[in-house]
């Protein structure tokens, strides 16, 4: 059976062995979900809303996108089945400013595909598979757009170094990837990045994946602990007081990447 990755499952794991394998192996329920998920999803939603609005010749403003953002995060909230961490009016309100800011700049213009899936293969055994936000088509050039929000602004070396921007460029064939960035500031802004991936960047990220395919494989599910890992984590508590050690008998199974 192809064991298939998506550049989310082979983060996780580079972020948190452990983590990976309480929400991909076990598929543990989790104890707690941060409102900052949802609120991207629903975020990113609402743009390609608005995107797919102007390719059919219509213009929504600022409030019927608002409104379309609300309705998406009320219902992702409503079905996490878990305790969100985290203030919805609050976010409502962000999201607010944010669609003003990213309506002043100016909106995402000139998209020939709204989320396409692809899929490249690694070898024989694995595949990454995943979707695009946008395909842009300009007399400059041909791009990927990757929409994102941020509590902040993102330096240039996280779009240099983005194994995501290079998952993009192998899964699609183009090799420029701009990051449309809408941070969640008191003062939301948009910052435009731009990374191109070379041959040299997509060989990394398949040699990533399967370095990271082999640990898993072989059972290897070590936790790491650190603020910034834990800190957040929607597994804290179980993984924390938990000492069981994972054996490759309990993680590798038909179906562990599917």
């Amino acid at each position: 059976m192809r064991r298939r990755y998506s550049f989310s499952k082979v983060s996780t794991y580079l972020r948190c062995p452990r983590l990976f394998r309480f929400r991909y192996v076990d598929r543990a329920e989790r104890e707690h979900l941060s409102l900052a998920l949802p609120m991207g999803s629903a975020m990113h939603d609402a743009v390609q809303w608005d995107v797919s609005e102007r390719q059919d010749g219509r213009e929504p403003n600022e409030a019927e996108m608002h409104a379309v953002f609300r309705e998406l995060l009320e219902a992702r909230v409503e079905i996490t089945g878990c305790p969100v961490v985290g203030d919805v009016a609050e976010a409502i309100d962000t999201a607010k400013r944010m669609i003003e800011a990213y309506c002043a700049w100016g909106r995402i213009q000139d998209v020939t595909l709204i989320e396409g899936e692809h899929m490249a293969n690694i070898s024989h055994e694995l595949s990454l598979e995943g979707r695009v936000d946008f395909v842009r088509d300009t007399a400059e050039s041909v791009e990927l757009v990757e929409l994102k929000t941020s509590a902040r602004a993102w330096s240039p070396a996280q779009a240099e170094y983005s194994l995501q921007a290079a998952s993009y460029s192998l899964l699609s064939g183009i090799s420029q990837v701009r990051y449309i960035i809408l941070t969640k500031t008191k003062a939301p802004k948009v910052q435009e990045l731009v990374t191109v991936c070379d041959q040299n960047r997509t060989n990394q990220l398949r040699d990533t994946i399967a370095e990271v395919d082999t640990a898993i494989q072989a059972g290897a599910f070590p936790r790491n602990a650190s603020p910034m890992t834990c800190g957040g984590c929607e597994f804290r508590n179980r993984c924390l007081n938990s000492s069981q050690p994972v054996t490759r008998s309990e993680s590798v199974f038909a179906g562990i990447i599917n």
